[in-house]
């Protein structure tokens, strides 16, 4: 079951309204909040979950129910910080001990002006600077980026040496605002289209190519996000969609003819078989679970994101709900969820691209 009621949509009847004995609860855009926490209610009722989000000039990030981060998170490899009360990343500020850069991430090994962090990031006592070093070059965590049109991705700059006292106040810059837009560190495809993020330090720079795709399946997939699972759904004519009638809907919602319902296994055989490196938007991840054959299946949104429709143990449903037997046409509590890649998914994988089935 949501955690909360989606905003109606569409017309109702009068008549079936005046039988209502009960008010039903109606959402504008915009914050909302229980006594579980706070989230972020977009125009068509939906939610982001497992993502950065920009609201007005101040980033969040939505975990995988939905709510907005409070406190300490690790994240993309690192810590930061968001406020209790309200979820705004902190950003060039000490937070007790620790210290947070200009993108947010918690500093370690580093020297902050005349105060020292140590490898697990707490300020030093005592620590005395005797010499300058300056930074010799930076790198950024990603040199390439592919990533769906409306999503964003998280950059963060590793300095050399690691031990420098210089100023680490990070400055940004999109070749093209209108593809890509980046603050502090955090990208948001805007378009179609390949632009050019740097990060610099001083003299130092460093560079990564965004290339954004508008890819029409992952637009249809993300459409069913929150939906129902049901074994042997195929999309919402049937109540819902199990992780392989997810793909068919998507795929076939944007011109693409199997001549057959696939199943996980049957994608993971008839696609053209590519790198974890080629991975682009649009493209499938076949999941092996013990027997051999691939019997899960992801959609690539970019960026190590997918979405899926999952049920099973812990072993497939990231949402970490019990649902281990299925008969055909039942309910659960299992949903489509667009979440991160994990070791799981990838153990034995087949990467596939289905476009040789694109009709015409």
């Amino acid at each position: 079951m949501k955690k909360r009621i989606k905003r109606l949509s569409g017309l109702f009847l009068a008549a079936v309204m005046v039988t209502l004995s009960a008010v039903i609860p109606v959402h504008a855009a915009g914050w909302q909040e229980n006594d579980t926490g706070r989230w972020y209610e977009k125009q068509d009722g939906s939610w982001p979950e497992n993502e950065w989000k920009l609201i007005g000039h101040k980033w969040y990030y939505f975990n995988g129910a939905g709510y907005a981060a409070t406190g300490w998170q690790q994240l993309d490899g690192g810590w930061y910080y968001f406020g209790e009360d309200d979820g705004q990343l902190e950003t060039n500020a000490w937070v007790d001990e620790y210290y947070v850069g200009s993108d947010g991430r918690m500093l370690t090994d580093a020297w902050i002006g005349n105060y020292q962090v140590d490898q697990e990031g707490k300020k030093v006592k005592d620590a005395k600077r005797t010499e300058k070093i300056p930074i010799t070059s930076i790198s950024l965590s990603q040199e390439q980026v592919a990533l769906q049109n409306g999503e964003a991705a998280n950059l963060y700059v590793n300095c050399q040496p690691k031990d420098a006292t210089d100023s680490r106040r990070i400055s940004w810059k999109s070749s093209d605002p209108s593809v890509v837009s980046v603050s502090s560190g955090k990208i948001t495809a805007r378009e179609a289209g390949t632009a050019t993020v740097t990060a610099r330090i001083g003299q130092c720079m460093a560079e990564c190519t965004v290339t954004v795709y508008d890819s029409g399946v992952c637009r249809s997939a993300m459409s069913l996000i929150g939906d129902q699972y049901i074994w042997g759904g195929n999309g919402p004519q049937d109540g819902g969609v199990d992780c392989s009638g997810l793909l068919m809907y998507a795929y076939t919602q944007n011109g693409y003819d199997f001549g057959a319902d696939l199943n996980a296994d049957n994608f993971g055989k008839y696609g053209q078989e590519i790198s974890r490196e080629e991975l682009r938007p649009g493209d499938a991840i076949c999941c092996v679970f013990g027997n051999g054959k691939y019997q899960h299946i992801l959609l690539y949104l970019g960026n190590d994101m997918v979405i899926a429709s999952e049920s099973g143990g812990a072993a497939v449903c990231t949402a970490g709900l019990e649902c281990f037997q299925h008969e055909r046409g039942t309910k659960c509590n299992c949903r489509v969820v667009k979440r991160p890649l994990n070791e799981n998914d990838l153990k034995d994988a087949k990467f596939v691209r289905m476009d040789a089935y694109i009709k015409g």
